[in-house]
């Protein structure tokens, strides 16, 4: 056995781990809308298949379902999302996160409809010509989909097979993400490619998981070249002396660290942890630091008779966010006092509000708190300001806003309307704050808390604990 061979499977292992995992495929697989599939077109079935997947991206698989649902009620079709509008279709992802993943999908459902002639391409090579389509997304549409036998590689997927073949090099690295695409393609079984690929990230989503993998209840344990490395091994010393060098003929040094620096998937000496086992595999490069960014964020309430609206702005159509409608906001910088903010933010509604009619030098800006949200790679930080005002009636400034991306919305078009989850927070701090304010008032005044105010909260936080 070479050093080459180490990392990649025999065919008595290739056939080993086919037959276990679709048997245990077959008897554990978790219920899930996009598998239940049976009696639709093959188009339609990879109209489905590829929704799943594009939301599944990033995205926990008990979030997914619930919009997988409303989308596919709303939008059955490839052809019925073709003919929805970006804004609808930003409405319905939001709350998913990557919102980018929404727009190309949509972009791409389009396409088909406009130059194929409505049929979804039937092979992973033709998959990857629509917009957001990548590799991965590409071949599990057309292994599930169409049967082509084609393997996938995801975070999951890497795991299982990090573990099975001992891959201990940088994940990150190109040659290592080229070798996993390698392995699944020569794993992946000839007669049921999409059960096979379910099969293996499924693994990974339950048994072979990041940080307490169940070793024991594992189908292809008998596979696992991890496994058994930390069931003979107390260290790496006794891995390589007992077990690498007995199985390779190229590599005949005495000195360990020449041996082990000899293979460029072996996981380096000082890496290994004798206590973490299996979870040795896979080793992940250092995460980069969230960027923290922070913004002055002002909730303009304008109460109109009984009823209260709220100002947002719509976000531009490129960039983080693209489209999304959040509350007006500003950046700053983390030294900025809250009278500078209150200045900026003013400002800031002077341009809005201008040719409305409300008068901006009458609003008071009253902190309110603060909140925070993770996007991958930013961490957003907004200083959270709120006014109100009123007004009789409402047409005259909404017919000045629609023209700017502008808009007044009540509680329940908010929730309706396609913004990101941080303004979601923002407006449920506005809200809280709000309640508190007028308990105090009806405290001094020593009437009651209405049961309309305390429905409202209700309201707010059923939806919250659905998104």
């Amino acid at each position: 056995v070479t050093h080459s061979q180490v990392h990649v499977f025999s065919k008595d292992q290739v056939q080993e781990l086919r037959t276990r995992l679709l048997s245990w495929f077959d008897e554990n697989k978790r219920e899930m809308p996009w598998r239940d599939l049976h009696g639709v077109s093959l188009n339609d079935k990879a109209y489905k298949v590829w929704v799943s997947e594009i939301m599944l991206q990033q995205t926990r698989v008990a979030t997914v379902v619930t919009y997988y649902n409303k989308w596919i009620k709303r939008w059955p079709t490839v052809s019925d999302l073709a003919s929805a509008t970006s804004e609808e279709v930003s409405e319905m992802w939001a709350g998913l996160g990557y919102y980018s993943r929404g727009r190309r999908l949509h972009e791409a459902a389009q396409k088909v409809m406009q130059d194929l002639d409505g049929q979804i391409p039937n092979n992973s090579d033709q998959l990857l010509t629509l917009p957001g389509i990548g590799q991965y997304t590409a071949a599990a549409i057309a292994s599930i989909a169409f049967n082509e036998q084609r393997g996938v590689v995801d975070g999951n997927v890497m795991r299982v097979l990090s573990r099975l073949r001992s891959i201990g090099c940088d994940m990150s690295q190109q040659k290592t993400t080229q070798h996993f695409w390698k392995l699944a393609d020569q794993v992946v079984d000839s007669k049921r490619p999409g059960d096979f690929n379910q099969a293996l990230m499924e693994l990974g989503a339950v048994v072979c998981t990041p940080k307490s993998p169940s070793c024991v209840t594992c189908p292809v344990k008998s596979c696992c070249r991890a496994l058994q490395l930390t069931k003979h091994q107390g260290s790496l010393e006794k891995f390589v002396k007992r077990d690498e060098m007995q199985a390779t003929a190229s590599c005949q040094s005495a000195d360990i660290e020449d041996f082990v620096s000899a293979c460029e998937f072996c996981l380096p000496r000082e890496k290994w942890q004798a206590r973490a086992g299996v979870t040795n595999y896979p080793q992940k490069s250092a995460k980069t630091p969230a960027r923290e960014e922070q913004f002055a964020v002002v909730v303009v309430r304008i109460r109109v008779q009984s009823q209260v609206h709220f100002l947002i702005t719509q976000r531009p159509h490129h960039g983080l966010l693209a489209g999304l409608w959040e509350f007006p906001s500003v950046p700053i910088e983390s030294s900025w006092s809250d009278g500078r903010m209150k200045d900026s933010l003013c400002d800031l509604l002077s341009l809005h509000l201008h040719s409305t009619g409300i008068d901006i030098a009458s609003l008071s800006l009253a902190k309110i708190g603060q909140t925070k949200h993770t996007f991958s790679h930013r961490l957003h930080v907004y200083h959270v300001f709120q006014t109100e005002t009123a007004r009789e009636r409402l047409s005259d400034v909404n017919e000045v806003a629609q023209s700017k991306r502008m808009r007044w919305v009540t509680v329940e078009e908010f929730l309706k309307s396609a913004v990101p989850t941080g303004v979601k927070k923002i407006f449920q701090l506005s809200q809280s704050a709000s309640s508190v304010r007028s308990s105090r008032k009806r405290l001094r005044s020593g009437k009651p808390t209405t049961t309309s105010l305390k429905t409202q909260q209700a309201t707010l936080d059923k939806h919250y604990r659905k998104s």
